[in-house]
């Protein structure tokens, strides 16, 4: 691929671009850039397009603050950079908008067991089962709300067995 991450990505990402370029107060299309650097950065394992999706998903998120998806997003790119303040501002960020954001608490609890708070780790998946068990009591009539109430299994697992617990 394109530098180790595709051609089809670098297309996307100038395709991304130009839409943002086009409609500079659409926050999606910043947040589509901001989704598609922070996917090159973690295969590309470079530091720049961290901090491109980083610029992007703020830009997002001045455009529209209840952007949840752009908060995460911000989050996890300033995680891959290694900035854990800021990467837990954005996931409260998130959660402040979305107070049963499964991925968010995810989130969370990931950055507090890589820095050894197990407590707040526990805190946090504990809230992200229980959103994940409002959501299976939850008729939802949006995709938005069914990616509330997902959980990635791979985390999910990493996060139980790190904190001792019984994957659910």
């Amino acid at each position: 691929g394109a530098g180790g991450d595709g051609r089809e990505l670098a297309d996307a990402a100038a395709g991304a671009w130009q839409a943002a370029r086009l409609r500079p107060r659409w926050g999606r299309a910043w947040r589509l850039v901001g989704a598609i650097a922070l996917e090159r950065a973690g295969r590309r394992h470079e530091a720049a397009l961290a901090e491109e999706a980083v610029a992007a998903f703020r830009r997002a998120r001045e455009e529209n603050r209840n952007d949840v998806w752009a908060a995460l997003g911000e989050g996890q790119a300033h995680r891959l950079l290694g900035d854990g303040a800021s990467a837990r501002a954005a996931f409260q960020a998130a959660v402040g908008v979305e107070p049963n954001c499964v991925p968010c608490w995810l989130e969370l609890a990931a950055l507090a067991v890589e820095t050894g708070d197990v407590d707040q780790a526990r805190a946090a998946l504990e809230r992200a089962e229980a959103a994940r068990q409002l959501g299976r009591r939850t008729t939802f009539v949006s995709a938005y709300e069914r990616r509330l109430a997902t959980a990635d299994p791979e985390l999910l697992g990493r996060l139980h067995a790190s904190l001792g617990g019984g994957g659910r």
